[in-house]
């Protein structure tokens, strides 16, 4: 199964949540719309206010993707241009990185960016994980997810084909794995809104409101 979301104002909102300092986050994800540069929409997100602080996973509508870190003025996210992401139905993304070091990007196995030299979660309080609104409130996303994991290690690239060749089966990689979010909590077909959206790992629940459930894979 897999969440649903209708780019216009579904969301699910983790409290509290500290991004580790060197990790690694996956997740599979379908656009229902094609996130081709005409719209901007963020897939994940968290924000401290003030000074203005932003983790995200954006496609955004100059055409490219952000993958990383904002911080008060100085955009240190790693830019690139999307894949074609039409004809398979679901794609596979993650990011690893190196607290101001590095973050590297996969889409469906294959790099997309490595940039080197970048300000990462050392700057950051602990705040609120929103999944699929941008940091700023806007940008809501037309697309299935499923399967978020997060790691407090840098994954190598053998664990990183391992998640893409698994699937969604939790044991394939476990090294560092802090956080997961199956997605998977109603019956295909059902609304889930309002609803509880579990970590089963890590135990930071995330509260949904507006998307359903789909089956996916």
């Amino acid at each position: 199964m897999g969440l649903v979301f209708d780019g216009a104002d579904d969301t699910v909102d983790v409290a509290t949540f500290p991004m580790p300092t060197t990790g690694s986050v996956s997740f599979w994800f379908r656009p229902d719309t094609v996130i081709d540069g005409t719209l901007d929409q963020s897939i994940i997100g968290i924000t401290n206010a003030s000074p203005l602080r932003i983790f995200d996973v954006h496609p955004y509508s100059d055409g490219n993707w952000y993958c990383g870190w904002y911080n008060a003025g100085t955009d240190t996210r790693a830019r690139f241009s999307p894949p074609d992401l039409t004809g398979t139905p679901w794609h596979h993304f993650c990011m690893r990185w190196v607290d101001a070091t590095s973050v590297a990007v996969y889409i469906d196995n294959v790099l997309q960016t490595n940039l080197n030299g970048v300000q990462t979660s050392a700057t950051w309080d602990t705040s609120a994980l929103t999944m699929q609104t941008g940091g700023n409130g806007t940008g809501f996303v037309n697309a299935g997810i499923t399967d978020l994991r997060i790691f407090n290690v840098n994954l190598t690239t053998a664990e990183i084909q391992t998640l893409y060749e698994s699937r969604l089966k939790i044991g394939s990689v476990t090294r560092g794995l802090v956080n997961y979010w199956p997605m998977d909590d109603q019956p295909a077909g059902t609304s889930a809104d309002v609803d509880t959206i579990r970590d089963v790992v890590g135990g930071e629940n995330g509260k949904l409101s507006g998307a359903s459930i789909t089956n996916h894979l």
